[in-house]
């Protein structure tokens, strides 16, 4: 079965049954990382990142909830 056809049954499944597929396949790739190829260029910017030890993130996880979150 193609690729295409794949998901054209997965389509059809109702939502629930989708997201419980798409959180099986992760659990099968999750499961052997040293399988999933790293471009270069996510190796390069992790590099860039750890060689500056005072970067860090502007927002708190708290700060970018309360921005997500909608306004009454």
């Amino acid at each position: 079965m193609t690729p295409t056809k794949i998901l054209d049954e997965i389509a059809r499944l109702p939502a629930e049954q989708q997201l419980k597929l798409v959180e099986d396949v992760w659990d099968r790739i999750a499961a052997s990382p040293e399988n999933v190829p790293v471009p270069e260029w996510h190796r390069a910017e992790l590099d860039r990142r750890l060689a500056d030890p005072t970067e860090r993130a502007t927002l708190s996880w708290d700060d970018v909830q309360a921005r997500l979150k909608p306004k009454p």
